[in-house]
């Protein structure tokens, strides 16, 4: 014979099902999903968390454009400019540059900016002054060859002797 369950503690209904545990049912299943939500929270967290240190995180087959901007500067280009060029006789060699300052028309601006894909972006800088409608001397990260050198800032030893940038004044006194 079987023994009589103990049921003084446990509520039942009227179909003499135990309430209670139906009530524990629910409130497991209910803490159980928190728990396992809080837990994917917590997980995906931490690998996306992971992810911020890498700067060069890139998704795998995704191509990078190289980005280029401005004014395209050669060498060849610098060690054609020559002292008393007319500005119509610069823009040929030189294009029309990136910059034109509205309030000093004597001074142009070549810029020109080069971003590989991804990687770190380089910047030259050419500065052209004239007066009277003819070049005079420039400035920025280009120096003429010492072959070539029209502006007079080149020594005996071919190093550039000017910090400024190329001054015909030395040349024409």
């Amino acid at each position: 014979m079987k023994a009589p369950e103990n049921r003084c503690f446990s509520p039942v209904n009227q179909s003499g099902e135990d309430i209670h545990s139906k009530q524990t049912d629910a409130a497991f299943v209910t803490k159980l999903t928190s728990i396992s939500a809080l837990l994917l929270t917590l997980t995906s967290t931490l690998l996306l968390g992971g992810c911020g240190g890498v700067t060069s995180f890139a998704f795998p087959g995704v191509y990078r454009l190289n980005i280029p901007q401005g004014n395209i500067i050669t060498q060849d280009m610098v060690d054609q400019l020559r002292p008393g060029l007319t500005k119509r006789q610069v823009n040929f060699i030189m294009g029309t540059p990136l910059v034109k300052d509205t309030f000093d028309q004597d001074r142009w601006d070549y810029l020109y900016s080069f971003q590989p894909g991804g990687g770190e972006r380089v910047q030259e800088r050419l500065t052209l002054y004239f007066e009277n409608n003819e070049l005079t001397h420039f400035t920025g990260d280009f120096k003429q060859s010492p072959e070539n050198d029209q502006f007079g800032t080149a020594n005996s030893d071919g190093e550039s002797s000017g910090q400024q940038g190329n001054d015909i004044s030395a040349v024409n006194p």
